[in-house]
């Protein structure tokens, strides 16, 4: 679809309804096909699914442009960390991550099959040659935890942002003047 000289994706409001209401509603992981296509993307974690949150999740389910798409995809095949510069036709330009001027503590996950370990470690690694990096951890000890889960899980505030917050506030304390 193209609006205001943009192209996205989108699915109608109604086609959204129809699918959250008949296929992405199921209470059971082996019955939800939404879910299960989710989980092919980003990492399967049925367990820490909120069956009450999943509905909500495809009703929020936005739009991508093709730049967005284009973008994801030029990252992919270049393999650089790059601003979105002319689509996939020209070079990339690697993000100079030499401006970053504040600690950087890189979370991920375990089972994260969206941004992948090794892609934290690289960026960590160059973060690390800026001297920002303070350190690079999974997000919490559960080893299925996925791409989605750093939101949506249903033990997330008890498994990620309390830890987190306490990372914050070790954080602060180390550079407090």
């Amino acid at each position: 679809m193209k609006s205001e000289g943009t192209y996205y994706f989108t699915i109608t409001g109604e086609v959204r309804e129809a699918m959250i209401n008949g296929i992405c509603n199921a209470r059971r992981s082996e019955q939800d096909v939404c879910l299960r296509f989710i989980y092919g993307f980003v990492g399967e974690d049925y367990e820490q699914n909120d069956w009450d949150i999943s509905p909500l999740m495809m009703a929020r389910f936005q739009p991508a442009s093709w730049g967005q798409l284009e973008h994801f995809g030029k990252v992919a095949l270049t393999g650089v960390f790059t601003s979105f510069d002319g689509g996939l036709s020209t070079p990339p330009k690697p993000y100079d991550l030499k401006n970053v001027k504040v600690p950087v503590l890189l979370l991920y996950g375990e089972n994260d099959q969206l941004t992948h370990k090794s892609q934290v470690a690289r960026l960590a690694r160059e973060l690390n040659s800026t001297g920002v990096l303070e350190d690079m951890k999974p997000g919490c000890l559960w080893p299925k935890l996925n791409h989605l889960d750093f939101t949506f899980a249903r033990d997330v505030g008890k498994m990620i942002n309390k830890p987190l917050l306490h990372s914050i506030q070790q954080l602060y304390n180390k550079y407090d003047p």
